[in-house]
């Protein structure tokens, strides 16, 4: 009889146990609140969508838009990650609390490419935000858009619910910056020119005049080498050629300023929402371009040792 007891107080437990257990197959779905596109110049799509709970449950599940997916980022209303698994384009997601939940990856499954036209194609339940890249020409769209907005050369749609298919091309946008990087080359190799030329008219005379004087009032005073660190850029983008135009931007900020940044540098400089801002940099921490530096009110971005260069400046 004892034996029996003790049986049934096993089983009970263990169906206690397992009603608290998070359960993927019977978890409900839950639809986005908000969902943003951005389109970049090489056909990859950078995904955000937004979930918004009434209230906190165990766990539930959110839809993906598209079946291949890189870089997944999944975290609350703090910033901090929330484990997840993913069955085909169904992600299950366990939730500790919160009520505002960020999903964030890139995809290449939502657009093609036929000669120099490119094609993405969406279909969701809720109104979709497509952020166009920057220059891109609109070809063909085939639903009117809710609203029309420019932000910085780019175009912000706000897509109505069900299939949206918007055609477009970029080939006006490379000539732009091949136009661009041919103009600064001319303009730096013009600069050179006439560094080179002002060197050499100095006449050779007046520059033994002064070292002769300089000899006899003052005594040479051994040279001082400065170190100075400079971010190889040639080397880094020719290495990572899959970054985006706002890492690279990221980038060539921080070789502006010898290879490091404040965080909240880097948020302003972008104008994005913080959490967009956090997820770049921390895919160039990922890809080891940079690292984070803790300090007492805020962190430091740096280049990683191997993509700088240093360089002796004779004082």
């Amino acid at each position: 009889m004892g034996r029996r007891l003790r049986i049934c107080e096993i089983f009970a437990i263990l169906l206690l146990i397992l009603s608290f257990a998070p359960n993927p197959i019977a978890a409900q779905t839950q639809a986005s609140d908000s969902l943003t596109l951005t389109v970049y110049l090489d056909g990859f799509v950078q995904v955000d969508q937004t979930v918004e709970l009434s209230q906190p449950v165990l766990s539930f599940n959110v839809t993906l838009i598209s079946t291949i997916f890189q870089n997944l980022i999944i975290v609350d209303e703090n910033n901090l990650p929330l484990e997840y698994t993913i069955n085909d384009n169904i992600t299950s997601i366990y939730n500790v609390g919160s009520t505002t939940i960020f999903i964030s990856y890139l995809t290449e499954d939502l657009t093609t490419k036929a000669g120099k036209y490119w094609t993405i194609s969406t279909e969701y339940p809720e109104s979709t935000v497509l952020i166009m890249p920057k220059n891109a020409s609109i070809i063909s769209i085939n639903n009117l858009p809710d609203l029309i907005e420019s932000i910085d050369g780019s175009l912000k749609l706000t897509m109505p619910t069900g299939l949206n298919e918007v055609i477009y091309t970029t080939e006006h946008a490379f000539d732009e910056q091949s136009r661009t990087t041919i103009e600064t080359s001319s303009l730096e190799l013009w600069q050179m020119t006439t560094i080179v030329a002002l060197v050499l008219i100095v006449p050779i005379t007046l520059t033994g005049v002064w070292l002769q004087k300089r000899k006899k009032t003052t005594k040479p005073e051994p040279k001082k080498d400065k170190k100075q660190e400079e971010v190889d850029l040639e080397k880094l983008l020719s290495k990572h050629r899959e970054l985006r135009q706002d890492e690279i931007q990221v980038i060539k900020y921080l070789a502006s300023k010898q290879g490091k940044a404040f965080e909240a540098e880097l948020f302003e400089l972008l104008n994005l929402p913080r959490t967009t801002t956090w997820r770049l940099i921390r895919r160039l921490e990922g890809l080891e371009i940079v690292h984070i530096k803790k300090s007492r009110r805020q962190n430091i971005v740096l280049v990683r040792d191997k993509y700088l260069k240093k360089q002796q400046n004779s004082l």
